[in-house]
Order: C-alpha cells, then sequence, then structure tokens
C-alpha cells in the first residue's frame, strides 16, 4: 500500500504533465476510503490564466485525484467544485 505521501505526489505529477503552466500545487486534502482501496487527494494550483483574473475571486483551481492505494495509478481526476 502507497503512502498518502506517495499517493499525493502521484497525483501532483499527473497534474503537472497534464497542465505544464501551473504554479506549484498545493495539497489541501487528503482521504483514504472506507475500503482502504483508494486515496482522495486534492491539490489547488494557479494557472498563469487564472493569475491574470485574480481581480475577480479566488484565482485558485481545485482538482480531485483517485489514487489506486495500491499501485498508485492515477485512476480519476475531477474539478473540486467551491461553492
Amino acid at each position: 500500500m502507497i503512502t498518502a505521501k506517495q499517493a499525493a505526489s502521484e497525483a501532483a505529477t499527473y497534474l503537472a504533465d497534464l497542465v505544464p503552466i501551473i504554479s506549484m500545487p498545493l495539497i489541501e486534502e487528503v482521504e483514504l476510503s472506507n475500503d482502504r482501496s483508494i486515496w482522495r487527494i486534492t491539490l489547488s494550483y494557479t494557472s498563469q490564466e487564472s493569475a491574470q483574473l485574480a481581480f475577480l475571486g479566488n484565482a485558485k483551481s481545485y482538482k480531485v485525484f483517485s489514487i489506486d492505494a495500491e499501485n498508485g495509478q492515477v485512476l480519476a481526476m475531477k474539478i473540486r467544485d467551491t461553492k
């Protein structure tokens, strides 16, 4: 089983590969599913585009990752609703 730290690292690497123009992502939430099979990792980040629009409100974007707790594979990435 991978650790929370390893799961967060996998999520951050995955995000950086998909969206290379982001600033350093921050770990916001870490949760292990009840059956201990999935890590849910929430990362926040700012992109160059969102930083330019910061005057409109929160410039942060949030993504929630589902990571296989056994092998560290990213299973899903979703937008977290901030409302």
